[in-house]
């Protein structure tokens, strides 16, 4: 049964051009794969080419025939089908290429074969076309510069002085709190390298990525505030409070943060290192990135990606 006449097929065609083009940029797919967003690019732009050189009612220059234009339809369907799997996204963005694929699949196997149909309507309608085309890109790109200016906001990825230096968040007690090593002096023959508590926190959209992916997105901040303990009552460092004898926190005494940001810090295996000081707050406004020799050596050598993650997995692996 072919039902779809090549007129709306033409329509069909720049709108699903649009989306192809303005869905990964609005969702961010390049936070979880940067193949999940080009392809999707390249195809939506390929698309919007091939159907304005197609002989049919939508066609600028009517080059390409119209069963030509049906196969080409066909091949980029199933290429699409296929990329989630090849290349090993998932998530919104499997779902969007599935979703596509198959709704152009079943257009093309609705879509009317008559040449002649295909292009007799007037040629005023590419114009029309290509202007719902444009008008969707124009509307969808403003859409994503303002999602794209929030995400670099102080409550997401990280922002930067002219010099070069970490800005320091804003907000980050309502980011996701990740956990707490501890490793006091009394422990460590007192003299422990990191006698606080190290309150570590991510922003949710960093998590978000994380969960989806495994990896942590570009511009995830790892953010550790350090805070002191009570006073030790006993030899261990211990202090007694109604709850029974432990450990327990008091003051903050300053901030460390990770930034992963593979082209700012290649030496570093992506990430840089910032210490916003050791003392109680208000804490520096700006930091430069610690030399490797401070904290990143310690990580490339004994972390996982970069990060311990060892400390974090119940957290990072809780549904």
């Amino acid at each position: 049964m072919q039902i779809i006449h090549p007129r709306l097929h033409g329509a069909l065609d720049y709108t699903v051009a649009a989306a192809l083009i303005a869905f990964p940029i609005v969702f961010d797919f390049g936070a979880e794969s940067t193949a999940a967003l080009l392809i999707s690019l390249v195809a939506g732009v390929g698309l919007a080419v091939y159907s304005a050189l197609t002989d049919y009612a939508a066609g600028v220059r009517r080059l390409v025939p119209w069963r030509v234009h049906l196969a080409l339809d066909a091949v980029a369907a199933l290429g699409l089908l296929a990329a989630p799997f090849a290349f090993g996204f998932d998530g919104l963005a499997r779902a969007f290429y599935v979703a596509v694929a198959v709704s152009v699949l079943v257009v093309v196997a609705l879509s009317q074969r008559n040449v002649e149909a295909a292009s007799s309507t007037p040629r005023a309608a590419p114009h029309a076309a290509l202007a719902a085309l444009l008008a969707s890109t124009l509307v969808a790109v403003c859409f994503a510069g303002s999602r794209g200016h929030a995400e670099t906001s102080p409550d997401w990825k990280p922002r930067w002085t002219e010099a070069g230096e970490l800005v320091l968040p804003e907000g980050y007690h309502r980011w996701v709190f990740l956990g707490s090593p501890l490793t006091p002096h009394a422990l460590n023959g007192g003299n422990a390298p990191f006698p606080e508590y190290h309150n570590v926190y991510v922003h949710p959209e960093a998590l978000d990525a994380f969960q989806r992916t495994g990896e942590w997105p570009e511009g995830t901040i790892l953010l550790k505030e350090l805070q002191l303990l009570r006073p030790a009552k006993f030899p261990d460092g211990s202090s007694l409070e109604v709850s029974g004898r432990g450990y327990f926190p008091q003051a903050r005494n300053g901030i460390d943060i990770s930034v992963k940001d593979s082209s700012r810090f290649p030496e570093t295996d992506g990430w840089g290192f910032f210490n916003f000081g050791h003392h109680a707050p208000p804490y520096d406004e700006t930091a430069t990135e610690q030399p490797a020799a401070s904290c990143a050596g310690c990580h490339m050598a004994n972390a996982e990606d970069m990060v311990f993650m060892k400390f974090y997995r119940p957290i990072l692996e809780a549904k």
